[in-house]
């Protein structure tokens, strides 16, 4: 992990401590109301097009999620969720690493939510078209989200999410005019109990549209995933 990075899950630890040392205590004044931790991890396949590297190619994801419900009825929550996709373009010989990561708080009316956070992308790539270019750059800014998760049947749920980000920061080490878009993920998936309590499985579809530009010249890219995975939760 580079130093900038660390920068930003400093912060955004620090966003971790307020929520559970200082919100959870106060939303269960009065009642027992005992924060619900969870953890979730999986991976999957996806499709990448891009245009800023003028190819496109699949490969294997890997998205992670921690975070904590509290509040009355569980309706507060607290996340850091992470995805990363790495793309070697065959066609071209172009590479493309992408991590995205945001750390969302998140409030609950009945089955559906509202979410704000802060939001950070890492871009590597490597560009072997008519001129070669190496990108390494780093983007912060801000996320929104809704979404919503309803039960069916004794132990399954479906949901949905849709965020949106912003990137308002961008540092590139090469110190060249690159720029991270806007992004938009649309998820849908579902999750089953596997034991009564702690273990869940999921798998879930995402369709994620962002944009990077190089001195005036921008490109789209389109990812669509598919992922399974495992999740826990612990009741204190």
């Amino acid at each position: 992990m580079d130093c900038r990075s660390g920068k930003v899950l400093h912060v955004q630890f620090h966003f971790v401590l307020i929520w559970v040392l200082f919100l959870t205590p106060i939303s269960a004044y009065g009642a027992d109301r005992s924060p619900t931790f969870f953890a979730t991890a999986g991976g999957g396949f996806y499709s990448h097009e891009s245009d800023f590297v003028a190819s496109k190619d699949t490969g294997y994801s890997f998205d992670y999620a921690v975070g904590v419900f509290t509040g009355a009825d569980k309706n507060l929550s607290m996340q850091i969720r992470s995805s990363t996709i790495d793309t070697t373009f065959d066609l071209n010989e172009s590479k493309s690493t992408l991590e995205f990561q945001e750390t969302m708080f998140d409030y609950y009316w009945g089955p559906v939510y509202l979410g704000l956070g802060l939001a950070q992308t890492k871009t590597v790539i490597t560009r072997q078209t008519e001129t070669a270019i190496d990108i390494d750059a780093i983007g912060t800014g801000f996320a929104g989200a809704v979404g919503g998760a309803f039960e069916f049947g004794r132990s399954s749920k479906f949901y949905f999410d849709i965020s949106s980000v912003t990137i308002s920061s961008v540092k590139e080490v090469n110190k060249s005019e690159f720029t991270i878009g806007s992004r938009l993920d649309a998820t849908m998936g579902g999750s089953f109990a596997i034991t009564r309590s702690l273990l869940v499985g999921y798998a879930a579809v995402t369709y994620r549209t962002l944009s990077f530009a190089l001195s005036g010249t921008s490109g789209n890219e389109l990812i669509m995933m598919t992922h399974f995975g495992l999740g826990a939760n612990l009741n204190f």
